[in-house]
C-alpha cells in the first residue's frame, strides 16, 4: 500500500513537473534568454526620448539602464518601447514590455483591478494646470468658461473632472486619445489650459515648445502622484528586484557613493555601503542574478540625485528644484529602506 501510494505521489509530481505553467520562465529569466530588457515609456524630452543616434535618454530610461545592468551586466542591453497613457498598462499585460517606467502613479485601483503592481516611487509629483499666459488666469477657479484639456487613461482625467465638478468650476474638459495629441491640442488654441502631472508640464513647456513665455503654470496642485515603475502582478522576484533597483540608487546618495567613486570603496566599510559596492553579500542568489548587482546599477547611472540634477535638475534645461524628491535628510521624501 505505500509503495503504490508513493508511486501515485511520483506520478502527481512528474505531472506537475511537466505542465506547462511549471516551466514558465520569470521575467528576469526570460530577459536573460532575451538578451535585453524591454522598458515601455512615453517620449517626453528629459524623461525619455531617442537622440540623434537612436540611443534612448532621460531620467526614466537610466532606471531602465540600471535595471539592465543589475539583470545583464550591460546597461545598455535595453528595448525602450514607446507606449500611451491609454495602452500602456495593456502593453505590460501583453508581455509587450517588461516593465512600465512611465510616470505612472501608483493607485489602489490600478493595482486591484489591471493585474499591475508598483514597486517603488520613482519620482513624487502632483498635479497642475499650465495656461496659455494670455488669459491672464491668476488660478484655476478664474477660468470661466475655459476648455482644459487632460489625456485618456491617466490619473490626471479623473482628478480634473472631480475637481470641477466638486467646486463647481465653469470650465469644460477636453478629453484627447493621446499624451502628443493633448499637447498639440494645446498648443494650437483647441483649449485654453491643459492639465497633467507637474513635472511633465514643466518639461514640456521647457523643452517642447518654441516659447516657454508663452505659458504660465498655475498655482493649484490638486493631486498626489507617486510616480512608480509598474510590472505584472504575481512574479515576487521581478518586482522585488525592480524596487530594491530604486532603493539602491536612493541609498547610494546617501551614502555619497557615486558612478565614479562606487569602484573606490575600501574593505573596511560598514555593510550596506559595502553591500552597494559590490563588496558583501547582496542576495544574488534569490533573484538569480551575478552578486554585484546593486554595484553595477550605480556605476551605470550614478546614484539617484545624480540622475535627477542630470536630466531634471541644475545639469538640464529645467533646473527644476528636487523639493520632495530630496532625501529625507534634507526634508524630501526620497528615503531607502535598510540596504542588507
Amino acid at each position: 500500500m505505500a509503495r503504490k501510494t508513493m508511486l501515485v505521489l511520483g506520478l502527481v509530481a512528474l505531472a506537475a513537473a511537466l505542465s506547462p505553467s511549471a516551466h514558465a520562465a520569470s521575467t528576469i529569466e526570460t530577459i536573460q534568454a532575451r538578451g535585453a530588457l524591454r522598458c515601455g515609456s512615453n517620449p517626453v524630452v528629459g524623461l525619455a526620448m531617442p537622440d540623434a543616434t537612436g540611443r534612448w535618454k532621460g531620467f526614466n530610461v537610466d532606471l531602465c539602464r540600471a535595471l539592465a545592468a543589475a539583470v545583464l551586466g550591460d546597461a545598455e542591453r535595453i528595448d525602450v518601447r514607446q507606449v500611451e497613457s491609454k495602452t500602456r498598462f495593456q502593453a505590460l499585460s501583453d508581455d509587450a514590455i517588461d516593465v512600465l517606467i512611465d510616470g505612472a502613479t501608483m493607485t489602489l485601483g490600478r493595482e486591484s483591478s489591471l493585474g499591475v503592481a508598483f514597486p517603488a516611487v520613482w519620482l513624487y509629483d502632483g498635479q497642475g494646470f499650465l495656461a496659455h499666459r494670455a488669459l491672464g488666469l491668476k488660478s484655476i477657479a478664474d477660468a470661466k468658461g475655459a476648455t482644459i484639456c487632460v489625456a485618456d487613461g491617466t490619473t490626471s482625467r479623473t482628478n480634473v473632472e472631480e475637481y470641477v465638478r466638486l467646486r463647481k468650476i465653469d470650465a469644460r474638459v477636453v478629453v484627447n486619445q493621446s499624451d502628443e495629441g493633448t499637447w498639440n491640442a494645446f498648443l494650437r488654441g483647441r483649449c485654453n489650459v491643459i492639465t497633467n502631472d507637474r513635472f511633465g508640464l514643466l518639461v514640456r513647456s521647457t523643452l517642447h515648445s518654441s516659447d516657454r513665455g508663452n505659458y504660465v503654470m498655475l498655482p493649484e496642485t490638486i493631486s498626489k502622484e507617486p510616480l512608480s515603475p509598474a510590472v505584472r502582478d504575481g512574479d515576487e522576484r521581478w518586482f522585488k528586484l525592480v524596487r530594491w533597483v530604486v532603493q539602491v540608487l536612493v541609498a547610494a546618495e546617501e551614502k555619497g557613493l557615486t558612478a565614479a567613486r562606487i569602484g573606490s570603496m575600501p574593505a573596511g566599510t560598514d555593510g550596506e555601503t559595502a553591500l552597494l559596492a559590490g563588496l558583501g553579500p547582496d542576495h544574488a542568489g534569490y533573484f538569480g542574478i551575478p552578486p554585484g548587482w546593486a554595484r553595477r546599477a550605480i556605476e551605470s547611472v550614478g546614484n539617484y540625485g545624480e540622475i535627477f540634477e542630470r536630466h531634471l535638475g541644475t545639469q538640464s534645461p529645467l533646473r527644476a528644484e528636487r523639493d520632495q524628491n530630496d532625501l529625507w535628510t534634507r526634508g524630501g521624501l526620497m528615503y531607502a529602506p535598510p540596504i542588507r
